[in-house]
């Protein structure tokens, strides 16, 4: 199997250049993020675990996915890095927080980039309507921001949505059914697409199991988050591709060839939503 090197922060500056145990990992977090965002059961420690404790088979699962949707074998380690900010666009601040971005290569020297989204008790937050209206209230504290350009550029280039900008926040010619998507996950396809690589992998893991032993998880909210998901992928035009097995359970796996309208790229994206 292929080896995982883990860091901390961006790939071009991280903040730990080499993660190699569960304690690591914790401390590096709890360092360079916050002690209020690590518990136990919540997706941060249950991330962490996945990779790090019981035979780490959170780092075979990857593979697996990667190697049994493609047929190809990766060569080479793997660059993990937990708490990557993949970025958008040039508009300044904070962009996409991968909660792990992992970086490959086939045997072919091709690249591919895999961006994890770990869930436990959290939602997908916003819906993209409620999104613009909370930017508008910034907006009025701080006119100088470009979250509503942002947004807009996303709606456009991602979801493929002409509209009149000029609407914004009430996005009146913008179909309902786009403005209920979760924003978060735009914003999770948007960061993934734009790493450099051809080929995208974005796995959603809830970790129901973990959750469960710590009294985290809530199923009314991993209920929702499974809808707003398959809302998400069938709006982009993802479509089932393959079944691939591991730990033994099936784990479906969605395909979708995407553009970007802002400089007309195209990528193959692979996405799946699982469940441990």
């Amino acid at each position: 199997m292929a080896e995982f090197v883990f860091k901390y922060g961006p790939k071009k500056r991280p903040k730990v250049n080499k993660i190699q145990s569960y304690e690591g990992w914790k401390e590096a977090f709890i360092k360079h993020d916050s002690p209020i965002h690590w518990k136990d059961g919540r997706s941060a420690q249950s991330l962490a675990g996945d990779f790090m404790l019981n035979n780490t088979p959170g780092r075979e699962m990857l593979v697996q996915i990667v190697e049994q949707i493609t047929r190809t074998e990766i060569a080479g380690n793997i660059e993990a890095y937990i708490e990557h900010e993949s970025k958008i666009d040039g508009f300044r601040g904070k962009a996409r927080m991968q909660d792990l971005a992992a970086f490959g290569k086939f045997r072919n020297d091709q690249p591919f980039f895999i961006g994890v989204e770990a869930k436990v008790d959290e939602t997908f937050d916003e819906t993209i309507g409620e999104k613009a209206f909370e930017i508008e209230k910034h907006r009025a504290k701080k006119p100088t921001t470009k979250q509503h350009e942002r947004l807009m550029n996303l709606l456009h280039n991602f979801l493929h949505v002409q509209f009149d900008r000029g609407g914004f926040p009430e996005l009146s010619d913008v179909p309902a059914e786009i403005k209920n998507l979760r924003y978060q996950l735009l914003y999770y396809l948007a960061g993934s697409f734009r790493e450099d690589a051809k080929i995208i992998f974005m796995p959603v893991v809830v970790y129901k199991s973990n959750g469960l032993h710590f009294g985290c998880y809530d199923s009314n909210i991993g209920t929702q988050n499974q809808i707003d998901y398959e809302n998400f992928r069938k709006a982009l035009g993802f479509q089932e591709y393959k079944t691939i097995q591991f730990a033994g359970s099936d784990i479906v796996v969605y395909y979708a060839k995407l553009k970007d309208w802002r400089d007309n790229t195209e990528k193959d994206v692979y996405t799946c939503y699982i469940v441990r």
